[in-house]
C-alpha cells in the first residue's frame, strides 16, 4: 500500500463502537507515512472537569459552559441508542488513538458543535 503524504479526512467514528474504530484507525494507519495526519471531523464531548486539548469556559461556569452542551449530550445518547456508538471524550479518543498506534496530537474547536481532531503516527 502507498503510504499517504495529504491528510487524511474522516468523520464517521462516532457511530461505532470502540472496537470497530481502532480497527479503522489501525487500517488508517497502515497507509501513513512519517508525516501523515488523520483529520477526524467530528463533535468531542467537553466535560465539566475540562481537558487541556479543549478551551475551558472561565471561571465560574463548568469547564463545558453547563447547559450550553445539551445538544452534544443527546447526540451521544442517540448514538448508542441506534449504532451502539458514542460521542468521545478528548480523553477516549486518546485512548482510541493509542490503542491503533496513533496518537492525538490537537484539537481544533470550530465554531459549531463539530471539532477537528489531528491523529499522528506515535
Amino acid at each position: 500500500m502507498q503510504p499517504l503524504h495529504r491528510p487524511l479526512t474522516t468523520g464517521v467514528r462516532h457511530d461505532w463502537p470502540d472496537a470497530a474504530c481502532v480497527t479503522i484507525l489501525t487500517q488508517l494507519r497502515k497507509a501513513m507515512s512519517p508525516t501523515s495526519r488523520i483529520l477526524v471531523a467530528d463533535m468531542v464531548m467537553h466535560t465539566t472537569v475540562g481537558s487541556n486539548l479543549l478551551k475551558n469556559a472561565p471561571a465560574p461556569l463548568p469547564a463545558n459552559y453547563g447547559s450550553a452542551s445539551i445538544f452534544k449530550n443527546m447526540q451521544d445518547l442517540a448514538m448508542l441508542a441506534l449504532f451502539n456508538g458514542t460521542e468521545r471524550t478528548p480523553a477516549q479518543l486518546s485512548v482510541l488513538a493509542e490503542r491503533a498506534g496513533l496518537k492525538v496530537a490537537k484539537i481544533w474547536e470550530c465554531r459549531s458543535l463539530v471539532s477537528i481532531t489531528e491523529m499522528r503516527l506515535s
